[in-house]
């Protein structure tokens, strides 16, 4: 915060420095800027000193004011090319340099100007205005000290210089030096009571030394003496915040936007109140207002991410978050615990952003590493999963859960004598470690040593009588075993659990299917189904199971379908095998399916067509074969069908033979 007066405030004193006893007649060029200056008309002032240069191309003056009348309007750059000119134009041009630092200062431009104003200086050593705007300057540079002294010798050559006495409050203010900077308030507000911003310093001061319900008055003050400037509303609202009166500040906030609805801050300070209050949706609206006047502000991101989290929002939150870390690497120490939030809320995409941004940061622990692993397990990222539980394990080679991450992971790989080793390992650091038998049980299944993975699967469930997936290893166990009755109970159980897992019922529909339960299968598959609608697998596992509830035991010579299937199971059979395929255009299994499905519908063009494509593919497919020679018999192509069946015959001897 700049901590001169308001932009262009010393152009009055200067006026009166440069003009002391003018008396104006109005009957110049020059006169008559000089009056629409004083009287705030820039646009008329900057047209009669432009008459005056045209009149005389050498008045310093004359390019001097005009360069006033531009600062004034707000137009730095042309203010700064006229007070250059005055520089080469004036005989003394110290306050020309002063003039050009101020406007310089003003635009940020702060190395600049204080080459200027130090001009200004050693032209004029008494030149007070420029000591004050070099304080300034060397304040917004974070250069308390030396502000300090420019305000000290500004006061040295004129003890009540209002300006200095408030700027030397705010450079005490600065250092923390509140009882002084409280001092040089009271001094510069005795000297001219009417200002507004020696009430305004007073009350930032009193709000830093936690002195709330003196920064409220002095808020107050400056607010009595100019009612419609916002920043006596903004020193109030913080006051009130910071009492716990948040009413009263959301209500002088919106007194401050309404006056100036670019002042970012008010839009930070109500949110602040609103996140104290519970409004979430206020706060959040008033924080996305604050982010686009400052969108790279990590704090006020990560309160909005606060808020969107109270909502529920996790997603919406965990994006503000990860943007304040982006902005503020320090943010970087809450990662692995937003990590964990997302982990625990089944997202583990955000999940592993978070854990990487602490790794980068290198503060990632061993229990960081593993939850890495862990988090990209879930999305089957499962060799970059293994780099993350190798470096847990390298950090805390005693935690069991990493070994059983990383025995999963490899499990998912087909590395099963690796994940038997892991998994191993996880179950003798921790041999209560359900999980870890229930997944060694899975992978002794996949090396078909039944008698291991049976002893495994019960342990966990000894162990762990909930554990769903341990119940459908045992189902799959007893199906390897042909005890479908016993697998139905165990998938039962596992879907008493969880009943939100697709595969499992999906899995139990086709051991309905072995028992010709078809109606108790359809139902599973269509909860599969509603479970994952793009899943291309249930809707090719519904068409085979309506393809096969009506199959005779004894089917007809091509094995493919029965004469007297139902018409209405094979529309619907069409219907979802056509579904498959839009999800997934390359599943030959729906195909082929589909394909035989239009033959006994009596549509032999489209059986045609998909028989075809997948001929295309593979050219030696007995069933599309099988299939392609229905079609052609059915639409009298004899020749065609009858080269198909020949090929699909030697091909079956072939098959035989070998």
């Amino acid at each position: 915060m700049s901590v001169s007066t308001p932009p262009w405030g010393y152009f009055s004193i200067l006026i009166a420095v440069l003009l002391p006893a003018v008396t104006l007649s109005a009957e110049t060029p020059f006169d008559r800027g000089m009056k629409a200056l004083e009287a705030a008309d820039y646009e008329t002032a900057v047209r009669e000193f432009t008459r005056a240069l045209e009149a005389d191309t050498g008045s310093s003056d004359a390019v001097y004011q005009r360069g006033v009348a531009h600062g004034r309007a707000g137009d730095l750059d042309r203010a700064i090319a006229d007070f250059t000119r005055a520089i080469q134009l004036a005989k003394q041009p110290a306050r020309a340099y002063w003039a050009r630092g101020t406007a310089l200062s003003n635009q940020g431009k702060l190395q600049q100007a204080l080459d200027d104003l130090s001009q200004a200086i050693r032209l004029e050593p008494d030149l007070k205005e420029a000591y004050v705007n070099r304080a300034s300057a060397y304040l917004d540079s974070n250069s308390v000290d030396l502000a300090l002294e420019d305000f000290n010798d500004a006061l040295r050559i004129d003890p009540e210089l209002y300006e200095a006495l408030i700027g030397r409050a705010q450079a005490f203010h600065a250092k923390r030096d509140f009882r002084r900077a409280l001092a040089d308030c009271a001094a510069g507000t005795r000297l001219k009571p009417e200002r507004i911003e020696g009430f305004l310093t007073q009350a930032r001061v009193h709000f830093s030394a936690t002195q709330f319900d003196e920064a409220k008055a002095a808020a107050e003050k400056a607010i009595k003496l100019q009612p419609a400037n916002p920043l006596g509303h903004l020193e109030r609202a913080r006051a009130c915040f910071s009492k716990n009166e948040f009413a009263e500040a959301v209500r002088s906030a919106d007194r401050c936007l309404a006056l100036e609805p670019s002042l970012s801050y008010a839009y930070r300070l109500r949110a602040e109140c609103f996140l104290q209050t519970g409004e979430w949706d206020a706060a959040i609206a008033d924080l996305t207002r604050f982010l686009k006047l400052r969108p790279r502000n990590a704090s006020a991101l990560a309160n909005r991410a606060q808020a969107r989290l109270k909502k529920g929002d996790l997603p919406g939150a965990a994006a503000d978050q990860l943007a304040a870390i982006e902005n503020d690497r320090a943010l970087a120490a809450k990662a692995a615990s937003w990590g964990n939030v997302c982990l625990e809320n089944k997202f583990p995409d955000l999940a592993v952003q978070f854990y990487t941004k602490a790794v980068e940061a290198g503060l990632a622990t061993a229990l960081d590493f593993r939850q890495l692993g862990a988090a990209r397990c879930r999305l089957q990222d499962w060799i970059t999963a293994i780099a993350d539980l190798d470096e847990a394990i390298r950090l805390d080679p005693t935690d069991a859960a990493s070994f059983y991450h990383r025995g999963v992971a490899r499990y998912r790989l087909g590395e099963f004598s690796k994940a038997i080793e892991d998994l191993s390992e996880a179950i003798r650091i921790d041999p209560a470690h359900a999980g870890a038998y229930q997944a060694r049980g899975g992978a002794r299944l996949a090396l078909h040593d039944l008698d291991g993975a049976l002893a495994d699967t019960e342990q966990s469930l000894a162990l762990d009588p909930r554990n769903a997936e341990a119940q459908i290893n045992l189902a799959q166990l007893h199906k390897a075993r042909a005890k479908i009755d016993a697998a139905l109970a165990d998938c039962d159980k596992a879907i008493a659990l969880d009943g939100g897992h697709a595969d499992w019922l999906a899995y139990r529909a086709g051991l309905l299917c072995e028992l010709s339960r078809w109606d108790a299968a359809l139902a599973d598959l269509d909860r599969a189904i509603a479970l994952r609608p793009d899943d291309a697998q249930y809707y090719v596992l519904r068409g085979q199971l309506r393809i096969q509830r009506d199959r005779p035991a004894s089917e007809n010579a091509t094995g493919v379908l029965p004469a007297d299937f139902a018409q209405a199971d094979i529309e619907l059979a069409i219907r979802d095998l056509t579904t498959a395929l839009r999800l997934d255009p390359n599943n030959q299994i729906a195909r082929l399916a589909r394909g035989a499905a239009y033959v006994v519908a009596d549509q032999p063009d489209e059986a045609i067509a998909d028989a075809t494509s997948i001929l295309e593919l593979d050219a030696n497919s007995l069933k599309a074969l099988q299939i392609r020679a229905m079609a052609y018999a059915a639409n009298g192509q004899r020749e065609e069908s009858q080269r198909d069946l020949d090929r699909a015959r030697a091909l079956s001897q072939v098959d035989e033979s070998e």
